[in-house]
Formats: C-alpha cells, structure tokens, sequence
C-alpha cells in the first residue's frame, strides 16, 4: 500500500498511521482523487482503510479535462 508517496508492507501498519495522524493534526482531512484509469475497487479499498482507521469524512474530487 503507498500512502503520500510512503509504501506500507501491511493494511494495518497504514491504518496505525492513519489513526495517529487523525489524533494528532485536529481536522485532518482526506482527499481521494481519482482518474478513469483507477479502477473502482480501489476506491472501495481505499474507503475501507479509512473507515477502519476512523474516518468518517471523506471528500472526492476529480477533474474534469
């Protein structure tokens, strides 16, 4: 899993991560930008991670060209 340019060997180190960087930036917001080439799983992947991290606001953007 690479999040932010890192790579992570398991699910549960990035939501470690995830968990403490939402515990220690107040308002720490997620962004999941996407393209036609990303498959949809990935965003469910990707959704999951967050949830179990604890995210519960999520914003989606994309752009259009």
């Amino acid at each position: 899993f690479n999040f932010m340019g890192k790579d992570y060997d398991t699910v549960d180190d990035l939501v470690d991560l995830l968990k403490r960087t939402k515990e220690n930036i107040q308002g720490y917001r997620i962004i999941i930008r996407g393209d036609q080439r990303l498959p949809a799983v990935e965003i469910q992947r990707t959704m999951n991670v967050l949830g179990a991290a604890g995210f519960d606001n999520i914003a989606f953007s994309a752009l259009n060209k």
